[in-house]
């Protein structure tokens, strides 16, 4: 087919084809709306080292800090951290849905991020798991013959309840749904067209020889 014909195919068919699309993006909203929301809070916490401990000088401390953020960051998702939150657990006993932490390479700030059904326990989530996760890491950081943790952590930045779901999002539904039904009408009304013209479904008749 020629460009041509795809123009008089949207010509000749341009109402199944809107017809087509917005039953499609109708039924991206529906299914939208049934989906579950879930809600993702942040909560950053800067690891800094502690000079006075044995002596160390600041860019030793410092060096030793950046080396173990990649154990900081699996010590989120332990029980000691989640159960030391102060977050009393969801109906179906899970403090939330999810809970992770990332860092840049070579940084010594820590996100936690919470994803869960409610705004409100994201939030709280998130920031009690960032209080104890402080407290957790200058509880191991601490030799046995000192009082004094090699490594300090500070929430620097708590939690906000989120104002918006993260999931579902309408409106990247909605265009996603409208270019499957775009694909779909423009699929069939080719089809129509093939038939209609013989292109496809009939036999072409060959010319006799002779007469």
């Amino acid at each position: 087919m020629t460009f041509g014909d795809y123009l008089r195919v949207v010509r000749d068919y341009w109402r199944s084809i809107l017809a087509i699309i917005l039953v499609t993006v109708v039924v991206g909203i529906i299914a939208s709306s049934r989906v579950t929301p879930t809600y993702t809070a942040d909560a950053k916490v800067l690891f800094t080292g502690s000079a006075g401990s044995k002596g160390q000088d600041i860019a030793s401390v410092a060096s030793y800090t950046a080396t173990r953020m990649s154990a900081y960051r699996a010590l989120v998702s332990t029980p000691q951290v989640l159960e030391g939150s102060g977050v009393t657990p969801g109906a179906d006993g899970e403090v939330a849905d999810d809970v992770a932490a990332t860092y840049t390479l070579g940084s010594t700030i820590l996100t936690v991020t919470v994803v869960d059904g409610s705004a409100k326990r994201a939030a709280q989530v998130a920031d009690g798991v960032a209080r104890s996760l402080v407290a957790s890491v200058e509880r191991i950081e601490t030799p046995n013959d000192d009082d004094t943790s090699v490594v300090k952590g500070e929430v620097i930045s708590p939690a906000t309840e989120p104002a918006d779901p993260t999931s579902p999002n309408l409106l990247i539904n909605i265009v996603g749904a409208a270019l499957v039904g775009i694909v779909l009408a423009l699929g069939a009304s080719v089809l129509r067209h093939l038939w209609a013209t013989g292109r496809i479904g009939r036999r072409a008749t060959k010319p006799g020889r002779g007469a």
